[in-house]
């Protein structure tokens, strides 16, 4: 936004469930939401904006991020800094199939230099999580501990729950390392580069090895070795499964352990017949939006939660 923009604002609207900085909006009426209503309630967002905007000082500010703290604030951190990587890693190996789906594996092509870079952005999807939720719960002397963490579970087998779990561990004890170490003044300046960021990578690092990382691995891996029993034993079974953990919330966080598990099948005959997944999501759109289109616009609109970062 332009400076004569904001400078023209009656209020300012900031719908955001992660940290904004406002030192720009200074002197302005600020009115907070989170993300979800203001979508759903645009119009009455607004007017209430406009009705209970309010000046910030410096200590109301503190008060408003004091406020917005939290599990689900510092997991959206995380998410919005990891967004990119997926998306650019994505991308490049989606670029590499378009010269074959097979083309990657001839050594010097282009498209096994695209899969190399996309397989690498992808590696760093996990320690990106931890770093930024370590780094939303303690500032910038979580960001290495974090990182360290996250790269730990992605070697170790314990993926994106141990991943969220290093962001937490670095996180947490960030502060309570800043907190209970004492140095003198003179040393002081050490404390965010090298003290807190050494002890905290140490503890993660253990922590993770001998404590989070072989537990949550053997989780996932019995998960994966459960369904795949099932898919000898009892098909239909399976199916249902998978296709409620699936659909159940739309593409969210539940969708990624069978869609792995889905394409790590896509070589057996029967997994080629599974039906779709987000059928049944498409199939409620359209009869939702066929019923509004024979009985008018005056039916309510199809009220759901947007789908979860990946």
């Amino acid at each position: 936004m332009s400076p004569q923009a904001i400078a023209d604002a009656d209020v300012v609207l900031l719908a955001a469930d992660i940290e904004v900085a406002t030192e720009r909006f200074a002197g302005k009426k600020i009115y907070r939401c989170g993300t979800g209503i203001a979508l759903k309630q645009s119009e009455a967002t607004l007017n209430k904006a406009l009705a209970e905007g309010a000046v910030e000082s410096a200590a109301s500010g503190a008060v408003a991020k004091q406020e917005k703290t939290g599990v689900y604030k510092h997991l959206l951190t995380g998410v919005s800094f990891m967004l990119p990587m997926v998306v650019a890693g994505g991308l490049l190996i989606a670029l590499s199939f378009a010269f074959g789906i097979h083309a990657f594996e001839q050594p010097g092509t282009l498209a096994a230099a695209l899969k190399t870079i996309g397989n690498s952005a992808f590696t760093l999807m996990v320690p990106l999580l931890a770093g930024y939720i370590a780094y939303s719960i303690a500032d910038r002397p979580g960001i290495a501990p974090g990182m360290i963490g996250g790269l730990l579970a992605g070697t170790l087998g314990a993926g994106f729950i141990g991943g969220i779990l290093a962001g937490f561990l670095a996180g947490y004890s960030v502060k309570l390392i800043s907190r209970a170490v004492r140095l003198p003044q003179s040393m002081e300046a050490l404390k965010p580069i090298l003290i807190i960021p050494l002890l905290a990578s140490l503890f993660t690092g253990l922590a993770m090895i001998y404590l989070v990382g072989p537990p949550v691995a053997r989780m996932l891996t019995g998960l994966t070795g459960f369904l795949s029993t099932m898919g000898t034993t009892n098909a239909v079974l399976l199916g249902i499964l998978l296709g409620g953990m699936m659909c159940v919330d739309l593409g969210g966080r539940s969708t990624r352990r069978p869609m792995r598990f889905r394409w790590g099948c896509w070589r057996r005959p029967a997994a080629r017949r599974w039906p779709r997944p987000w059928l049944p999501a498409w199939c409620r759109r359209l009869a939702w939006a066929s019923l509004r289109s024979w009985r008018g616009a005056n039916l309510p609109r199809l009220s759901a939660k947007p789908a979860r970062p990946r």
